[in-house]
Protein backbone atom coordinates (compact mmCIF):
# COMPACT_ATOMS: atom_id res chain seq x y z
CA UNK A 1 0.00 0.00 0.00
CA UNK A 2 1.42 3.30 -0.84
CA UNK A 3 -1.03 5.43 0.92
CA UNK A 4 0.42 6.69 4.06
CA UNK A 5 -1.87 8.75 6.24
CA UNK A 6 -1.65 12.67 6.73
CA UNK A 7 -2.62 14.07 9.83
CA UNK A 8 -1.81 17.68 9.89
CA UNK A 9 -5.40 18.27 9.76
CA UNK A 10 -5.93 15.85 13.08
CA UNK A 11 -3.72 18.84 15.12
CA UNK A 12 -4.99 22.45 13.58
CA UNK A 13 -7.11 23.98 11.17
CA UNK A 14 -5.31 23.12 7.88
CA UNK A 15 -6.03 23.21 4.25
CA UNK A 16 -6.93 25.76 2.22
CA UNK A 17 -10.48 24.31 1.31
CA UNK A 18 -11.12 23.00 5.17
CA UNK A 19 -13.94 24.29 6.36
CA UNK A 20 -15.27 21.78 9.23
CA UNK A 21 -11.52 22.81 11.25
CA UNK A 22 -9.65 20.43 13.05
CA UNK A 23 -10.70 16.91 13.06
CA UNK A 24 -13.21 15.58 15.60
CA UNK A 25 -11.56 12.96 17.93
CA UNK A 26 -14.28 10.41 16.76
CA UNK A 27 -13.80 11.16 13.92
CA UNK A 28 -10.01 10.26 13.44
CA UNK A 29 -10.94 7.36 15.51
CA UNK A 30 -13.04 5.89 12.82
CA UNK A 31 -10.10 7.17 10.50
CA UNK A 32 -7.38 5.37 12.05
CA UNK A 33 -9.50 2.21 12.97
CA UNK A 34 -10.56 2.23 8.74
CA UNK A 35 -7.02 3.05 7.98
CA UNK A 36 -5.65 -0.23 10.01
CA UNK A 37 -8.48 -2.46 8.13
CA UNK A 38 -8.07 -1.83 5.07
CA UNK A 39 -3.72 -2.33 4.85
CA UNK A 40 -2.66 1.43 5.27
CA UNK A 41 0.47 0.87 7.13
CA UNK A 42 2.05 4.38 7.34
CA UNK A 43 1.17 7.47 9.04
CA UNK A 44 2.49 10.88 9.12
CA UNK A 45 2.75 13.82 11.46
CA UNK A 46 4.85 15.99 13.27
CA UNK A 47 5.32 17.95 16.42
CA UNK A 48 4.75 21.26 14.46
CA UNK A 49 1.20 19.73 13.80
CA UNK A 50 -0.25 21.47 16.49
CA UNK A 51 -1.80 18.40 19.07
CA UNK A 52 -1.37 15.50 16.29
CA UNK A 53 1.09 13.65 17.95
CA UNK A 54 -1.10 13.41 21.15
CA UNK A 55 -4.30 12.89 19.01
CA UNK A 56 -2.33 10.15 17.46
CA UNK A 57 -0.88 8.99 21.06
CA UNK A 58 -4.41 8.06 22.19
CA UNK A 59 -4.71 5.01 19.52
CA UNK A 60 -2.63 2.28 19.53
CA UNK A 61 -0.33 2.56 16.37
CA UNK A 62 1.81 -0.21 16.60
CA UNK A 63 0.56 -2.25 13.54
CA UNK A 64 2.04 1.10 11.65
CA UNK A 65 5.03 2.73 10.73
CA UNK A 66 4.89 5.56 12.39
CA UNK A 67 6.78 9.18 10.70
CA UNK A 68 7.23 12.00 12.53
CA UNK A 69 9.60 15.39 12.59
CA UNK A 70 11.71 17.57 14.43
CA UNK A 71 10.33 20.68 14.49
CA UNK A 72 12.41 24.12 12.99
CA UNK A 73 15.42 24.67 15.49
CA UNK A 74 14.51 27.19 18.20
CA UNK A 75 16.44 30.80 18.90
CA UNK A 76 19.01 30.42 21.58
CA UNK A 77 19.40 26.12 21.38
CA UNK A 78 22.83 26.05 23.28
CA UNK A 79 23.05 22.21 22.58
CA UNK A 80 21.61 21.33 19.32
CA UNK A 81 22.30 17.49 19.87
CA UNK A 82 20.42 17.15 23.55
CA UNK A 83 18.05 19.31 22.03
CA UNK A 84 17.46 17.25 18.83
CA UNK A 85 17.28 14.15 21.59
CA UNK A 86 15.13 15.68 23.84
CA UNK A 87 12.63 16.65 20.77
CA UNK A 88 12.36 13.10 19.57
CA UNK A 89 11.65 11.66 23.36
CA UNK A 90 9.21 14.32 23.44
CA UNK A 91 7.07 12.75 20.53
CA UNK A 92 7.65 9.49 21.47
CA UNK A 93 5.74 9.81 24.68
CA UNK A 94 2.91 11.72 22.69
CA UNK A 95 2.65 9.13 20.38
CA UNK A 96 2.79 6.28 23.00
CA UNK A 97 5.52 4.69 21.32
CA UNK A 98 8.35 3.05 21.69
CA UNK A 99 10.24 3.98 18.33
CA UNK A 100 9.37 5.25 15.06
CA UNK A 101 10.13 3.51 11.34
CA UNK A 102 11.11 7.74 10.17
CA UNK A 103 12.53 10.78 12.04
CA UNK A 104 12.86 13.85 9.25
CA UNK A 105 14.32 17.04 10.00
CA UNK A 106 10.82 19.42 9.22
CA UNK A 107 12.90 22.63 8.42
CA UNK A 108 15.80 21.66 6.36
CA UNK A 109 17.76 24.63 6.31
CA UNK A 110 18.52 23.39 10.07
CA UNK A 111 20.63 20.84 8.67
CA UNK A 112 21.98 23.01 6.33
CA UNK A 113 23.12 25.16 9.07
CA UNK A 114 26.25 25.27 11.71
CA UNK A 115 24.23 23.23 13.91
CA UNK A 116 23.29 20.44 11.07
CA UNK A 117 26.11 18.07 11.80
CA UNK A 118 25.15 18.22 15.79
CA UNK A 119 21.58 17.27 14.95
CA UNK A 120 22.31 14.85 11.94
CA UNK A 121 24.57 13.17 14.71
CA UNK A 122 21.73 13.01 17.47
CA UNK A 123 19.76 11.79 14.57
CA UNK A 124 21.77 8.87 13.77
CA UNK A 125 22.46 8.23 17.04
CA UNK A 126 18.14 7.51 17.67
CA UNK A 127 18.96 5.02 14.47
CA UNK A 128 22.34 3.44 15.88
CA UNK A 129 19.74 2.68 19.05
CA UNK A 130 17.28 1.12 17.28
CA UNK A 131 14.40 4.09 18.62
CA UNK A 132 14.52 4.48 14.76
CA UNK A 133 14.85 2.97 11.57
CA UNK A 134 15.18 5.55 8.88
CA UNK A 135 15.97 9.43 8.96
CA UNK A 136 15.53 11.73 6.53
CA UNK A 137 14.10 15.47 5.77
CA UNK A 138 11.12 17.32 4.34
CA UNK A 139 12.13 19.51 1.79
CA UNK A 140 10.65 21.89 -0.34
CA UNK A 141 13.23 23.02 -2.44
CA UNK A 142 15.35 21.17 -4.94
CA UNK A 143 18.47 23.00 -4.51
CA UNK A 144 17.77 22.19 -0.51
CA UNK A 145 17.87 18.57 -1.34
CA UNK A 146 20.58 18.45 -3.57
CA UNK A 147 22.64 20.12 -1.04
CA UNK A 148 21.82 18.02 1.81
CA UNK A 149 21.95 14.80 -0.19
CA UNK A 150 25.95 15.92 -0.51
CA UNK A 151 26.69 16.46 3.37
CA UNK A 152 24.50 13.50 4.77
CA UNK A 153 23.62 9.87 4.17
CA UNK A 154 19.82 10.01 4.50
CA UNK A 155 17.27 6.79 4.36
CA UNK A 156 14.30 9.22 3.43
CA UNK A 157 13.37 12.41 1.26
CA UNK A 158 9.94 13.97 1.72
CA UNK A 159 8.78 16.30 -0.89
CA UNK A 160 6.03 17.93 -2.73
CA UNK A 161 4.41 16.85 -5.62
CA UNK A 162 1.89 17.33 -7.76
CA UNK A 163 -0.67 17.76 -11.26
CA UNK A 164 1.10 21.61 -10.77
CA UNK A 165 3.82 21.15 -8.99
CA UNK A 166 7.07 18.63 -10.73
CA UNK A 167 10.05 20.47 -10.27
CA UNK A 168 11.69 16.92 -8.57
CA UNK A 169 10.66 15.01 -12.11
CA UNK A 170 12.66 16.93 -14.06
CA UNK A 171 16.45 16.11 -14.74
CA UNK A 172 16.30 12.28 -13.78
CA UNK A 173 15.93 13.99 -9.97
CA UNK A 174 13.87 11.12 -9.01
CA UNK A 175 15.53 8.25 -10.49
CA UNK A 176 18.79 9.41 -9.20
CA UNK A 177 17.44 9.35 -5.59
CA UNK A 178 15.77 6.31 -5.83
CA UNK A 179 19.37 4.54 -7.06
CA UNK A 180 20.80 5.44 -3.56
CA UNK A 181 18.21 3.70 -2.43
CA UNK A 182 16.66 6.80 -0.62
CA UNK A 183 12.83 6.17 0.36
CA UNK A 184 10.46 9.00 -1.39
CA UNK A 185 7.22 10.26 0.20
CA UNK A 186 5.62 12.72 -1.63
CA UNK A 187 3.12 15.29 -0.25
CA UNK A 188 0.38 17.94 -1.80
CA UNK A 189 -1.28 15.71 -4.20
CA UNK A 190 -4.31 18.14 -3.79
CA UNK A 191 -2.03 21.03 -2.68
CA UNK A 192 -3.86 21.46 0.56
CA UNK A 193 -7.28 21.29 -1.21
CA UNK A 194 -6.60 23.95 -3.63
CA UNK A 195 -6.64 21.26 -6.97
CA UNK A 196 -9.99 19.91 -5.13
CA UNK A 197 -11.68 23.05 -5.24
CA UNK A 198 -14.19 24.80 -7.70
CA UNK A 199 -12.76 26.83 -10.52
CA UNK A 200 -14.40 29.53 -10.26
CA UNK A 201 -13.20 29.59 -6.05
CA UNK A 202 -9.94 28.90 -6.85
CA UNK A 203 -9.29 31.52 -9.41
CA UNK A 204 -11.03 34.21 -7.16
CA UNK A 205 -7.72 33.53 -5.02
CA UNK A 206 -5.19 32.84 -7.89
CA UNK A 207 -6.48 35.19 -10.71
CA UNK A 208 -3.00 35.46 -11.92
CA UNK A 209 -3.03 31.37 -12.57
CA UNK A 210 -6.68 31.68 -14.11
CA UNK A 211 -5.60 30.24 -17.53
CA UNK A 212 -3.67 26.96 -15.68
CA UNK A 213 -7.13 26.00 -13.49
CA UNK A 214 -9.17 26.71 -16.68
CA UNK A 215 -7.40 24.24 -18.24
CA UNK A 216 -7.06 21.97 -15.78
CA UNK A 217 -11.22 21.55 -15.34
CA UNK A 218 -11.48 21.39 -19.25
CA UNK A 219 -9.04 18.42 -19.37
CA UNK A 220 -11.33 16.67 -16.00
CA UNK A 221 -14.20 17.47 -17.86
CA UNK A 222 -12.86 16.44 -21.28
CA UNK A 223 -12.07 12.93 -19.48
CA UNK A 224 -14.81 12.67 -17.72
CA UNK A 225 -12.58 12.15 -14.15
CA UNK A 226 -12.91 13.83 -10.62
CA UNK A 227 -10.51 16.12 -9.47
CA UNK A 228 -10.21 13.60 -6.58
CA UNK A 229 -9.02 10.90 -8.56
CA UNK A 230 -7.07 12.61 -11.11
CA UNK A 231 -4.83 14.23 -8.18
CA UNK A 232 -4.44 10.91 -6.37
CA UNK A 233 -3.33 9.27 -9.50
CA UNK A 234 -0.78 11.67 -10.95
CA UNK A 235 2.25 10.87 -8.04
CA UNK A 236 0.84 7.01 -8.34
CA UNK A 237 1.77 7.11 -11.74
CA UNK A 238 5.41 7.75 -11.00
CA UNK A 239 6.70 4.48 -9.99
CA UNK A 240 10.17 6.23 -8.21
CA UNK A 241 7.61 7.32 -5.41
CA UNK A 242 7.07 5.14 -2.32
CA UNK A 243 4.52 6.76 -0.41
CA UNK A 244 1.92 9.32 -1.35
CA UNK A 245 0.97 11.27 1.90
CA UNK A 246 -2.60 12.29 1.80
CA UNK A 247 -4.69 14.83 4.33
CA UNK A 248 -7.97 12.76 5.74
CA UNK A 249 -10.78 14.84 6.88
CA UNK A 250 -13.11 12.54 7.16
CA UNK A 251 -13.64 8.50 7.24
CA UNK A 252 -15.90 8.90 4.02
CA UNK A 253 -12.62 10.94 1.84
CA UNK A 254 -10.05 8.11 2.89
CA UNK A 255 -12.69 5.46 1.63
CA UNK A 256 -13.03 7.75 -1.46
CA UNK A 257 -9.58 8.13 -1.64
CA UNK A 258 -8.60 4.14 -2.03
CA UNK A 259 -11.56 3.44 -4.28
CA UNK A 260 -9.71 5.79 -6.79
CA UNK A 261 -6.56 3.86 -5.47
CA UNK A 262 -7.24 0.35 -5.79
CA UNK A 263 -9.15 0.93 -9.44
CA UNK A 264 -5.94 2.19 -10.86
CA UNK A 265 -6.85 3.95 -13.85
CA UNK A 266 -4.39 5.77 -16.51
CA UNK A 267 -4.64 8.85 -17.86
CA UNK A 268 -2.59 11.07 -20.59
CA UNK A 269 -2.14 13.92 -17.38
CA UNK A 270 -2.35 17.62 -19.19
CA UNK A 271 0.99 19.66 -19.01
CA UNK A 272 -0.27 22.32 -16.89
CA UNK A 273 3.20 22.51 -14.93
CA UNK A 274 4.18 25.71 -13.13
CA UNK A 275 7.06 27.04 -11.18
CA UNK A 276 5.11 29.65 -10.00
CA UNK A 277 6.30 30.08 -5.85
CA UNK A 278 3.04 31.99 -5.27
CA UNK A 279 1.20 28.93 -5.80
CA UNK A 280 2.82 26.16 -5.77
CA UNK A 281 4.15 26.83 -2.17
CA UNK A 282 1.44 27.21 0.33
CA UNK A 283 3.52 29.02 2.80
CA UNK A 284 3.45 32.00 0.46
CA UNK A 285 -0.42 32.27 -0.11
CA UNK A 286 -2.04 35.84 0.79
CA UNK A 287 -5.45 34.30 1.01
Amino acid sequence: MRISLGTAQFGFDYGISNETGKVHPKEVEDIILFAKANGIKSIDTASAYGESESVLGKYDLKEFEVVSKLPPLEPNVNNSYDWTIKKFQNSLKCLGLDNLYAYLIHNPSDLISEEGHNIYKALKELKDKKLVKKIGVSCYKKNEIEEIYSKFKLDIIQLPLNIIDRRFEYGGFLKKLKQSNVEIHSRSCFLQGLLLMNTKDVIEKFPKSSKLFKAWQEWLDQNNVSALEASLNYPLSIKYIDKIIVGIETVDHLKEILDFYCQKRFFNFPDISTHDNSLINPSNWKT
